[in-house]
């Protein structure tokens, strides 16, 4: 069952933290999100804030949603100014929207 589904029937929502990968290689971040990705509602992708050249939560999210995942982008915290991160973003796998190319 997807995020959206699972919070509409008033179920509880199991969610995983991936951290984006450093530099441009996703293979293993795709691969340890597809080992759990039965046991988990959706995946979280939060922006990581410490100064490690990293790809961005953004592209981490869409990575994951690429490979039917659905993931979410969480919004600003009280630690981070304002504008910082992408506020709240849900992103679907390709299924929902026609696929990526």
């Amino acid at each position: 069952m997807d995020l959206k589904h699972t919070l509409e029937a008033g179920e509880f929502a199991i969610l995983a933290e991936m951290e984006p990968p450093k530099g441009t290689n996703i293979s293993s971040m795709v691969a340890n999100a597809a080992k759990v990705k039965e046991e988990v509602t959706a995946f979280m992708v939060p922006e990581m804030s410490n100064a490690v050249m990293r790809m961005s939560a953004l592209g981490g999210a869409m990575v994951l949603s690429q490979n039917r995942m659905d993931t979410i982008l969480p919004g600003p915290q009280p630690h981070r100014p304002a504008g910082r991160s992408p506020g709240g973003v849900r992103m679907r796998g390709p299924e929902y929207h026609g696929g990526y190319r």
